[in-house]
C-alpha cells in the first residue's frame, strides 16, 4: 500500500498491495447461519461482545455497528510531510501529524465466516448495510487477501488491527464496549536516517518521467 493509513489535505488511502495470486479468493459456500445485529430493549444496537476478536468480526460487517461503536471524533495519524511541504525524515519537523475527523469509522476489510479470514473489499458499507459473505454480497468486487492481517492486544482496553503493512486501526474499550478510535497510516520512509538514506529512498521512489 503506500504512499502512504494521506492527505494533501487528506486523500483516501489506497487499497492494500497484494500479489495477483492473492487478489482473487475462491469462496467456500457460505454458512447457513445469517448473523443479525442485536438491539437492546431501548432500540439501541447492543455491544456484540466483550471479547475483542468476536466484536471485530461483527463490527467490520455491519454499518450499524460501525455507526454505533465509533468515536465521535476519530484520530487520523499520518506522516507530517503529507500535509506540510517538508521532506520525509527531516529532523527539523515532526514525523507524524494527528487530526481529528468526524466519525463514524468505515472500514474496508470484512470477515468472511465461510473461509474464516479477513479480506479486503475496498468499499465502504452504506448506512444500514450488513455484509454476509463473499458469495452473497458485492459480487462485482474482486476481493483481495490480507496476508499481513494481525490483531494485537496492546492493553486490556486497547487493541490494534494491522490490516496491511503500515496501516493500523485502533480500538479501545470504553463505556462498556469496544470502539474504533484511530486510524494510523505509515510509510517506511518516515523512519529513514537523515539525510543520505532519506535522499536515496526519495530518489528510488520518485516516479519515472
Amino acid at each position: 500500500m503506500t504512499s502512504l493509513f494521506a492527505c494533501a489535505t487528506e486523500a483516501e488511502p489506497p487499497a492494500p498491495s497484494v500479489s495477483p495470486a492473492a487478489a482473487q479468493i475462491s469462496p467456500k459456500p457460505p454458512e447457513s447461519r445469517q448473523a443479525s445485529v442485536a438491539k437492546s430493549a431501548h432500540g439501541a444496537f447492543a455491544c456484540p461482545s466483550q471479547q475483542f476478536d468476536v466484536f471485530l468480526k461483527e463490527f467490520v460487517n455491519s454499518a450499524d455497528l460501525q455507526d454505533t461503536f465509533s468515536a465521535r471524533r476519530i484520530r487520523h495519524k499520518y506522516p507530517y510531510y503529507w500535509k506540510h511541504n517538508t521532506q520525509p525524515g527531516d529532523p527539523a519537523h515532526p514525523k507524524w501529524v494527528v487530526d481529528e475527523e468526524a466519525g463514524p469509522a468505515r472500514v474496508k476489510y470484512r470477515y468472511d465466516a465461510a473461509s474464516e479470514r479477513f479480506i479486503w473489499s475496498g468499499k465502504k458499507l452504506k448506512p444500514g448495510q450488513r455484509w454476509n459473505s463473499i458469495q452473497a454480497d458485492e459480487t462485482d468486487v474482486s476481493y483481495a487477501g490480507l496476508p499481513l492481517f494481525r490483531i494485537r492486544r496492546v492493553t486490556d482496553v486497547r487493541y490494534e488491527v494491522e490490516y496491511d503493512e503500515g496501516d493500523i486501526d485502533t480500538y479501545e474499550l470504553t463505556s462498556g464496549c469496544w470502539r474504533f478510535v484511530e486510524r494510523w497510516e505509515r510509510e517506511a520512509i518516515v523512519e529513514c536516517k537523515w539525510p543520505d538514506e532519506c535522499r536515496a529512498q526519495r530518489e528510488h521512489e520518485a516516479p519515472m518521467r
